[in-house]
């Protein structure tokens, strides 16, 4: 069952200016790319602990080395500023399902739990950050070519499948673009959640339609917070993402990281966006 929520404002991905903090009921997102030049990669690697090197090691395929390393970095430099800490230092624990965590001692003013999701896929990293808020994301390539039929009906409910059908089949783009928007929003969900697709992709249902706002989704069949705001991301053509954030928010906001900031001047900060009224 969804229930419409305020207009949540198209996002923009502007480039970030000189101050970040986290306030309550806002969500906080940005994207980069995987392919950066050398002296970014090497100040991300910096970043990194021995056993995050260590698994780096362990890939062979060198844009999926590169995803990792982007994606872990990043974390990092974002976390270190927000909390005002040397990336280094941050330590991650694993949750019962495995979803990373961070370990972090109470301090005055950082004595609230933040919570934190990443995806990557070819070029792309998206990261979600909230201080109150569980929350998942995120963002797939739409492959022109994939078994979109099989799939649907393999993954999803029965009622989704049946929506996805009813969409002009290929070479019209409908039909996989809503297997594909499906699945990133079901991922979103899970992921907050902390269990991924292992959670059940058939055990809850979702819109296979592009959101032209932020919807309340209610998902009873699912063990944790049944109630969930999710959204589309405004990513370019071939990429889809989705939001889901544990109850409501009021704020989103996202941006870009430009490219030399974290070599030159450390500097990150979002803009933010117009704000949603709570209904």
């Amino acid at each position: 069952m969804t229930e419409s929520t305020p207009s949540n404002p198209a996002a923009i991905w502007p480039p970030m200016p000189a101050n970040l903090s986290l306030s309550n009921a806002h969500v906080h997102v940005w994207q980069s790319p995987t392919v950066l030049p050398p002296p970014t990669l090497a100040h991300l690697t910096s970043l990194l602990s021995p056993d995050e090197r260590q698994l780096l090691d362990r890939l062979r395929i060198p844009s999926k080395k590169a995803e990792s390393l982007v994606a872990r970095g990043l974390l990092r430099h974002i976390l270190g500023q927000l909390l005002q800490l040397d990336p280094r230092s941050l330590r991650f624990t694993a949750g019962p399902h495995g979803k990373p965590e961070l370990t972090l001692a109470p301090t005055p003013g950082h004595n609230q739990r933040i919570y934190f999701n990443v995806s990557h896929t070819r070029n792309r990293v998206l990261l979600a950050i909230s201080l109150d808020h569980p929350v998942g994301i995120d963002v797939e390539f739409v492959r022109p070519k994939i078994s979109h039929e099989e799939l649907a009906q393999r993954f999803f409910t029965p009622t989704e499948h049946a929506a996805i059908r009813s969409l002009p089949p290929p070479p019209a783009p409908d039909q996989r673009a809503a297997f594909f928007r499906c699945w990133t929003r079901k991922e979103a969900i899970l992921k907050a959640l902390g269990s991924g697709i292992a959670g059940g992709l058939d055990k809850f249902n979702v819109p296979v339609l592009p959101l032209a706002e932020s919807i309340l989704l209610a998902t009873p069949d699912l063990a944790l917070d049944a109630e969930w705001t999710l959204c589309d991301l405004p990513v370019e053509i071939p990429y889809l993402a989705s939001l889901a954030v544990a109850g409501r928010y009021s704020h989103l906001r996202t941006w870009t990281i430009p490219v030399f900031s974290m070599v030159n001047t450390g500097s990150l900060s979002p803009t933010q966006h117009a704000p949603t009224t709570s209904s």
